[in-house]
């Protein structure tokens, strides 16, 4: 599967946050993980954003490419895939299991799936944190009895998403 992942990451003045994002995607063990063009949709940051993301690009395929909050930015970025999967990720989010995209991917091929999600958790929360992200992760899977539409989109086939007018 090398070749097929872009991820997209809208940004706007995240320098505290970002790096912990994309030394998370350094740690990746996809095999693809050095080709995967990783695009920073920054929405004009004036803190060093852009200077912290192009400083991964000794590690990581990293581009910084126009773009605004969030949905904006998650367009721009999907605009420029031309990879058979895209990946999008918010900027103050990290990938705490190395397999993570391996095993999505992998997923995502074997069952034929035009979107996939994960569960999400907040490292550092308190018990509240916990707890809504709980709740948050039980509606994906009660949602899902429902409905084939996943909320929290975390991967899906470029072609599928670009064919149903989310990119405009």
């Amino acid at each position: 599967m090398v070749g097929e992942l872009t991820i997209v990451i809208p940004a706007k003045n995240e320098v505290a946050m970002l790096p912990r994002l994309l030394e998370s995607l350094c740690k990746q063990d996809y095999v693809g993980m050095a080709k995967t063009r990783v695009l920073v949709a920054d929405a004009g940051s004036t803190d060093g954003t852009v200077e912290v993301a192009l400083g991964f690009r000794d590690r990581l395929a990293v581009e910084v490419v126009p773009g605004g909050l969030p949905s904006v930015g998650r367009n721009a970025g999907a605009k420029l895939a031309t990879t058979k999967y895209v990946l999008f990720l918010d900027a103050d989010v990290e990938l705490p299991e190395p397999t993570l995209l391996r095993r999505a991917l992998w997923r995502m091929e074997r069952r034929g799936l035009h979107l996939a999600t994960t569960n999400i958790a907040c490292r550092q929360g308190s018990f509240f944190d916990d707890l809504l992200y709980a709740g948050n992760n039980l509606m994906q899977r009660v949602g899902r009895l429902r409905s084939r539409l996943l909320r929290g989109c975390l991967c899906c086939l470029t072609a599928r998403f670009l064919g149903a007018g989310w990119v405009q």
